[in-house]
């Protein structure tokens, strides 16, 4: 029966890139027992067929090239079952200031686009502001990272001026 564990394991990972954890929730999702489990694991990660840090990266910058900000990264890492150890080497690794503002400027830009938020030229309206303000938090950018963004673009004359 391990060696069914270890097959369904491989045929799982051949779809994708999976977390420690996603792997272990698989094969549990499938009836296999503890026992099995922890072997397959332990053989997959000898084998190299899982590797937590290594996912973290990709998911990290795949997310990253989303414009997703810091908090959108840690919070689905930490829901694919990746450590709060390698979490945070990975956002420190990832995550600057400046990286991060910019980046999040560059999706204020399309959100004001897309949403109509600003006119060149024009400053924007309080509940365009705040509008700007909640989807940059929804996606993952802090409080005080989105007000940033916002008052930066709030400042500049017009939007495709603002320095990426």
């Amino acid at each position: 029966m391990a060696n069914s564990a270890y097959k369904t394991a491989v045929s799982y990972l051949s779809r994708g890139i999976k977390s420690k954890r996603q792997v272990e929730n698989k094969l549990k999702e499938k009836g296999f027992s503890n026992s099995e489990i922890e072997g397959t694991i332990s053989r997959i990660e000898d084998e190299g067929y899982i590797d937590d840090e290594y996912f973290a990266q990709v998911v990290s910058d795949h997310l990253i090239l989303r414009r997703r900000g810091r908090e959108k990264v840690k919070s689905e890492l930490r829901a694919k079952g990746i450590s709060a150890e390698i979490i945070s080497i990975v956002l420190e690794e990832k995550f600057d200031y400046e990286s991060e503002i910019k980046r999040g400027l560059g999706l204020a830009v399309k959100i004001i686009e897309f949403d109509g938020l600003k006119k060149d030229g024009e400053v924007m309206m309080k509940k365009d502001r705040e509008k700007l303000i909640r989807k940059l938090m929804n996606r993952g950018y802090s409080p005080g990272h989105a007000v940033k963004i916002a008052e930066i673009l709030n400042n500049s004359v017009d939007i495709f001026d603002v320095e990426l």
